[in-house]
């Protein structure tokens, strides 16, 4: 009898061992959710020299987070704007540069943190 419990619990362990082999490592799934979500976090600066629906960026920042021709801006998770992109090498990485007045009118300040997308 304690022979036939031991193969038994052989078997079990087994069978787990064989349905942890299908489920991927965590690295994997990390992987694809980085490739999913393209964003960063940059400063927006205030500029008065640029078109309300426009932002500039550097192309370098474009290329990280695919964006062609439009960006999508989120000022502290609750103000969402959109912006056609506008390439300029002179502009750090790090920044986006907008259009003072829309900014002052909803009362974003100069320098502040926001996440950035390729839309």
């Amino acid at each position: 009898m304690g022979k036939s419990t031991m193969s038994e619990e052989q078997g079990k362990k087994r069978d787990i061992k064989a349905l942890l082999a299908v489920i991927p490592p965590p690295m994997a799934l990390r992987r694809i959710t980085k490739l999913s979500t393209r964003e960063r976090r940059v400063r927006v600066r205030h500029k008065d020299n640029i078109k309300e629906n426009e932002a500039r960026i550097n192309p370098k920042l474009a290329a990280e987070i695919n964006a062609t021709n439009y960006i999508e801006v989120i000022i502290a998770g609750k103000k969402k704007f959109t912006f056609k992109v506008v390439f300029d090498e002179l502009i750090p990485v790090n920044e986006i540069w907008c259009n003072s007045e829309l900014l002052r009118r909803h009362g974003i300040a100069d320098n502040s943190i926001a996440t950035v997308r390729g839309k």
